[in-house]
């Protein structure tokens, strides 16, 4: 009863969406950075772009965690979601960076490959995130 007299911030779900797009962005210009490596400076660049993105959702969700007092999930999860989404873009920046830092200039099959699953699997994440808004339909 008293949860129906409080009100409830649904803007997480807006920020669990985002980053979750931004994470599938980053995802995908990692692919392209493996496909052409020639153009590394230029795919780094928007990579650190999407991560500051990612950082500044991860950010706002955290404000609004500590500023909200009826959560649509538990706390912990929130955190947890929206930090492990940014760990996923940190890394793939951090990829990135080192196949500029190493100077690659052709990427292995594998690599391309492992660049593919990852996008998938952001993907799924972005379809997963999409489907928190109505837990009541799994």
């Amino acid at each position: 009863m008293l949860g129906r007299l409080l009100p409830r911030e649904l803007g997480f779900f807006d920020y669990f969406e985002r980053h979750a797009e931004r994470t599938r962005e980053g995802a995908d210009l990692l692919v392209r950075l493996f496909l052409d490596p020639a153009h590394a400076e230029t795919m780094v660049e928007r990579i650190k772009e999407v991560e500051h993105e990612g950082d500044t959702i991860t950010h706002s969700t955290i404000e609004m965690l500590h500023r909200t007092w009826i959560t649509p999930l538990d706390r912990d999860e929130i955190h947890r979601l929206i930090t492990r989404l940014d760990d996923i873009l940190d890394y793939v920046d951090a990829t990135a960076q080192r196949v500029l830092l190493y100077e690659i200039k052709e990427s292995p099959p594998e690599a391309v490959e492992l660049a593919r699953v990852l996008l998938e699997a952001c993907e799924q994440v972005v379809h997963a995130v999409k489907g928190l808004r109505d837990l009541r339909d799994p």
